[in-house]
């Protein structure tokens, strides 16, 4: 919680306007990510499975469904530059989920494959 403060604050002081909530998102998902890290080598450390094998496939799929929605907000922001913004953030969210949610189940059922062969 402390590192995620100091990190919000940093990005609210010293990114641009028009970044200062990607900021905010990602030092939360960086401090999740140290924080997941940690719990998984002190569960290692205590000779707990951590799983982190049998969960490398579906972790791989969501990567892949992020970086497809990624890909297609980046083509769909310039079209929004010139609407008010709550339409630009509703535009753009229905454009992410509408690429994001076939992605993820679709990596979903290759990573059920994958782990059923």
């Amino acid at each position: 919680e402390v590192l995620n403060s100091l990190l919000n604050v940093l990005a609210v002081v010293f990114l641009p306007q028009e970044w200062r909530h990607v900021g905010l998102a990602a030092s939360t998902v960086v401090c999740a990510a140290a924080g997941c890290a940690l719990l998984a080598v002190a569960a290692r450390r205590r000779g707990g499975n951590t799983g982190v094998a049998a969960a490398a496939p579906a972790v791989c799929g969501v990567l892949v469904a992020v970086a497809v929605m990624t890909a297609v907000l980046y083509a769909v922001r310039p079209a929004c530059a010139g609407m008010p913004l709550a339409a630009a953030l509703a535009v753009e969210i229905a454009a992410g989920a509408a690429v994001y949610l076939p992605a993820a189940l679709a990596m979903r059922r290759l990573a059920r494959k994958a782990t059923a062969v």
